[in-house]
């Protein structure tokens, strides 16, 4: 009987909603005092609370099985995606994508949260694209609360910058790097613009350099599969806090680099860079540390 019951309760999980299961369980037990009050007996409704916790354990041991499959089954799929992604790189010479124009600004918080928008346009010399790919990492160890925090959303752009709708985002850690693939909807062709935004909030990515002014840089990093051929670059501080600042890549000769620092009009300290011709696997930027 016990086993006939577990196996109803497998399927019974298996194919409802948590809330649907919650819902149930509530339902369980109020039942269960409705049948207490009724008959006055204490007994009976102990015994229903019992059975209706044993429900609710069940469930969740069932819940966080299955969950952990999931995960199991989208780890193996983002390793194949991968792996995809590294043939992709070497059948052919061209880049996947070619950006036009990169532009990203990072506001960082007192506390080192991090909010960065990223703006692109790009094109393909490919015949069909179907997802790009981004990469960012943090430049210390952060605990995996802090990761799990991490929020990203992409969608296209219209000519007059109007936002189209959501694409969807698949993310992954492959060597202390956060791999983003984001799904192309519609599929780029040969020689078709895109334009799209890409906002992520990094909790504490910046902690260190805020807590205990360690210096941080700020790069972008060309690959054989991703061309940048002009790229812009804000990082704004919290109000109050000034730096002092390096730039990376004035030695590449191909690279035309520049930097100023200003005001935001609220009062804030920005740091820009701008850069023109980065090569294939360069990496330009700049390097803040705090006054």
């Amino acid at each position: 009987m016990f086993d006939d019951f577990t196996k109803w309760l497998g399927g019974y999980l298996s194919d409802h909603e948590p809330s649907v299961v919650l819902k149930a369980a509530v339902g369980l037990m109020a039942f269960a005092s409705l049948l207490g009050a009724f008959f006055g007996s204490q007994s009976l409704r102990v015994g229903a609370f019992v059975v209706v916790i044993f429900f609710l354990m069940s469930g969740v041991l069932l819940l966080l099985a299955d969950r952990r499959r999931v995960t199991q089954a989208r780890d193996g799929y983002l390793r194949r995606l991968d792996s995809y992604y590294a043939v992709l790189s070497e059948l052919s010479p061209e880049p996947l994508i070619s950006v036009d124009y990169w532009e990203q600004r990072v506001e960082i918080k007192v506390n080192g949260d991090v909010h960065e928008v990223l703006t692109l346009e790009a094109v393909t010399p490919r015949e069909h694209v179907f997802f790009a790919r981004l990469t960012a990492r943090s430049l210390w160890d952060q605990p995996k609360r802090h990761l799990r925090r991490i929020r990203m959303t992409a969608r296209g752009r219209k000519v007059d910058g109007s936002p189209g709708p959501s694409w969807h985002i698949i993310s992954s850690w492959e060597g202390g790097k956060l791999h983003s693939y984001l799904d192309l909807d519609p599929p780029l062709r040969r020689g078709k613009i895109i334009r799209f935004q890409v906002e992520r909030t990094w909790p504490a990515k910046c902690q260190p350099m805020m807590r205990n002014k360690q210096a941080e840089s700020f790069l972008l990093r060309t690959t054989n599969v991703l061309e940048i051929r002009r790229a812009e670059y804000s990082v704004v501080l919290p109000e109050g806090f000034e730096a002092v600042y390096e730039l990376i890549g004035e030695e590449e000769p191909d690279v035309q680099l520049s930097a100023i620092d200003g005001k935001e009009p609220d009062g804030r300290k920005v740091y820009r860079w701008h850069a023109d011709k980065v090569p294939a696997n360069t990496g330009v930027g700049i390097r803040l540390q705090l006054k």
